[in-house]
């Protein structure tokens, strides 16, 4: 079996794109915990912390507030700018 280019170059896609994620995700956790998220009360679709909201953000797409700021309106802000 012949793997087309198209999907070869989606997987080499996907594969850059997990790896942007791992780094991204190690640098959020790493600040999570020299902050100590998990004993922050945040507002949350889910969740009760804001280590819990960051994560349920990021791999759910649910909001989370923290003292008046709104994650998903920001998230919405900064995507009309792109």
């Amino acid at each position: 079996m012949k793997i087309p280019k198209s999907i070869v170059d989606l997987i080499i896609k996907a594969r850059k794109q997990q790896a942007q994620l791992d780094k991204t995700t190690r640098e959020i956790n790493q600040w999570d915990d020299a902050n100590d998220c998990e004993n922050i009360a945040a507002t949350g679709d889910n969740s009760t912390n804001l280590s819990e909201a960051i994560q349920c953000f990021i791999y759910y797409g649910e909001n989370f507030k923290l003292d008046g700021f709104d994650m998903l309106k920001e998230y919405r802000k900064r995507s009309k700018k792109n």
